[in-house]
């Protein structure tokens, strides 16, 4: 077989970097010396670790060793008093405890957790070695995280984490500390009072919530100021997720370890991580590749390698696999490497919940047409093709849970690049993760969500077939997932269930031509907002007899929560009923319209009706800004009784036909100058 040079040199390039690699992996263990942190039990492990860390300290932080729930969130406290953390049985010191606060001349210790768990018979014995205590204790685990919380001054961003279980906040802690962030405690569907109340005291820009929903769920999520989520599909996902997430912030002189089968060795080395500015890395047998590509990263240029706790919960063979075990990813790659490679199954829960399905209607209130969309902001932002909502009128989309919204306006639209970014009234969605598609290669593996022949939430799967497609001038990742009508508008994604575009476009009868927009493209549009609803997005005609057929086929048709009014526009310029107006827009409702409004007022709706007319009279000042404008909405009907709710004024009786005449304005907006006009008037029937 004939190898073409270029490619030959190329491939024996490829072959020597990756010996070099592999022969920088086998000399980690050389290079990087290892210090084991431990005693033969818990509270001996942790005095090796103040010892190690302090040679002397006026303040120690001591927590219960048989159990989590208190000490987890002490790490920052300690951080503040630049002190360790040491652990106790519930009536009596150990002897290495003891010990070492003589070591360190400890003067004072805070105890963390009330007396039903470290009784008081240890402050008693404390201060019988001169040293002063105090305690910080709640009703509970929750309002003693709150508590020590409470004692770091001014914090600008938080951590909140399950309180079931102890991992996670044992992975914030070294950066809780080093930025002396709080970790708030919460169960999953709840918020304690006492988290309540603390976190209205706090002005916080960032609420960092570790784990997905079903670790600390959606209605607790969205009640937090400024979340966002780390994930990860399990703790020591999550664990390498959030150093990757504070990656800038540590330095790169040493790895911790210990182990995440449990937490005491963690707890007490947490401190010490924060001491010397490094993460902790949770292992096990058997880690799991992020971990294994994460401590190989860290390894690169580090000196030495801390193991917090004994041989008999991480053995000296495992230590020796792991740094012995290649990473199963390019050198690149590992650094890069942010969560694990997910399984369909997995990608379909993560980011099915942020995909909609979404139906179109014309101005009459019939169906249109119909397609896909993702919430890519939690209070309500969508995005979609801008040909799923061309020439629409109105939009109604359904989450995947069946909640059902109105598309209350546009915040930008590009025809050319077929994007549209939609609003509907709403919060505490999930939206979904966006990556970035210039980073993006043939051959990668990648993933859709959307509604083909509205099926919601169908997942497909294939390759990036080419990165880059240029079609009409227009630039799209070509794919070889599907792409069927409805599921315009959806979401593509890699293999880590971020979006990397948007699927567009198929061509007709074609195996696996199939488009999507890069997800980069979008991101220019994410701020606008043009404050516009679907059915002003065309141009408005400045002519005023085109403008009159423009109103009738935008607005003839007003659907305000399923009750349809009929509406016809009138446009006059300078007409005898208000002399100096500029533009004077009449909107007369049908007489086969009138109950539906009296249900709209009977039922509150006023203020809906009330933003239907707004956003004509808005798009009428952005058309015509030099021009006075009034706009006001007319009932005019004729009737065989006499009607009731009306003033005199409004009401004249026709004797010749029999016939009484109703004229009401229920409706006025009025710019009388041409610089924007007054709150508008509703008028109900009295």
């Amino acid at each position: 077989m004939k190898i073409k040079r270029s490619f030959l040199i190329i491939y024996l390039s490829l072959l020597t970097a990756a010996f070099i690699f592999t022969l920088s992996l086998s000399a980690y263990a050389d290079t990087s010396s290892t210090t084991r942190l431990s005693g033969f039990d818990r509270y001996e492990t942790a005095s090796q670790i103040a010892k190690a860390g302090w040679p002397q300290s006026d303040y120690a932080i001591l927590a219960y060793g048989e159990d989590y729930p208190d000490a987890l969130t002490a790490a920052p406290l300690a951080q503040k008093y630049n002190a360790p953390i040491l652990l106790t049985t519930s009536s009596s010191l150990p002897n290495s405890t003891k010990q070492t606060l003589v070591d360190l001349q400890v003067k004072n210790v805070i105890i963390i957790g009330g007396t039903g768990v470290i009784h008081s018979s240890i402050d008693s014995e404390l201060q019988a070695m001169g040293i002063t205590t105090s305690r910080i204790a709640g009703q509970d685990k929750y309002e003693t995280a709150v508590k020590i919380a409470q004692q770091i001054t001014t914090p600008s961003a938080i951590f909140v984490c399950t309180g079931d279980d102890y991992s996670d906040a044992l992975s914030v802690a070294p950066i809780a500390a080093m930025k002396q962030m709080p970790i708030i405690l919460v169960p999953r569907d709840s918020i304690p009072d006492c988290v309540d109340n603390y976190i209205a005291e706090i002005k916080v820009t960032k609420t960092y919530v570790v784990g997905y929903s079903d670790l600390i769920g959606d209605s607790v999520f969205e009640r937090l100021p400024y979340p966002e989520r780390i994930f990860g599909f399990d703790k020591y996902a999550r664990n390498i997720a959030i150093n990757k997430e504070f990656d800038s912030e540590f330095k790169s002189e040493n790895v911790c370890v210990a182990t995440g089968e449990g937490f005491a060795d963690a707890l007490t080395g947490t401190v010490y991580c924060a001491k010397i500015s490094e993460p902790i890395i949770l292992i096990k047998d058997n880690s799991p590749t992020d971990t294994i590509n994460y401590y190989h990263q860290r390894l690169t240029n580090a000196s030495n390698v801390y193991i917090f706790g004994g041989t008999g919960v991480l053995s000296d063979s495992l230590i020796k696999g792991l740094n012995s075990t290649v990473p199963t990813v390019s050198p690149t790659e590992a650094v890069n490497s942010v969560t694990t490679i997910l399984t369909p199954t997995q990608i379909s829960k993560l980011v099915s919940p942020s995909v909609l399905y979404i139906e179109t209607y014309d101005s009459s209130g019939k169906a249109y047409g119909s397609g896909s969309g993702f919430v890519v902001d939690s209070n309500g932002k969508i995005v979609t093709n801008y040909h799923v909502i061309e020439g629409a009128s109105s939009a109604k989309v359904y989450l995947a849970n069946g909640t059902e919204y109105d598309v209350d306006k546009v915040f930008a639209f590009d025809k050319d690049r077929d994007i549209a970014i939609l609003g509907i009234n709403a919060s505490g969605l999930s939206p979904v993760t966006l990556g970035d598609s210039s980073s993006v290669s043939t051959g990668d593996k990648i993933y859709t969500i959307g509604s083909p022949e509205g099926f919601e939430n169908s997942l497909s799967d294939g390759l990036i077939s080419s990165s880059s497609r240029t079609i009409s001038h227009q630039k799209f990742i070509q794919i070889t997932a599907p792409i069927s009508s409805g599921s315009s508008g959806g979401v593509l994604l890699d293999e880590k269930g971020r979006v990397i575009g948007i699927t567009t476009a198929s061509i007709e009868d074609s195996q696996d031509l199939n488009f999507a927009i890069p997800i980069n493209d979008l991101k220019g549009f994410l701020t606008q907002d043009i404050n516009k609803n679907l059915s002003n997005l065309e141009e408005v005609p400045t002519n005023f007899a085109d403008l009159q057929n423009y109103l009738n086929n935008n607005f003839g048709t007003l659907n305000i929560e399923g009750l349809k009014m009929n509406i016809f526009w009138v446009v006059n310029e300078d007409d005898l009923m208000i002399k100096g107006v500029d533009l004077q827009i009449h909107a007369f409702m049908d007489s086969s319209s009138y109950d539906n409004w009296l249900l709209l007022c009977d039922n509150g709706y006023q203020d809906k009706l009330t933003n239907n007319f707004k956003s004509v009279f808005d798009m009428l000042q952005t058309a015509f800004p030099d021009k006075s404008i009034w706009l006001n909405g007319i009932a005019a009907y004729s009737t065989d009784s006499d009607p009731v709710g009306f003033k005199p004024s409004e009401v004249t009786y026709d004797s010749a036909k029999g016939k009484w005449h109703v004229f009401h304005e229920f409706i006025g907006f009025y710019d009388k100058d041409g610089k924007g006009g007054a709150e508008p008037e509703f008028n109900a029937p009295n």
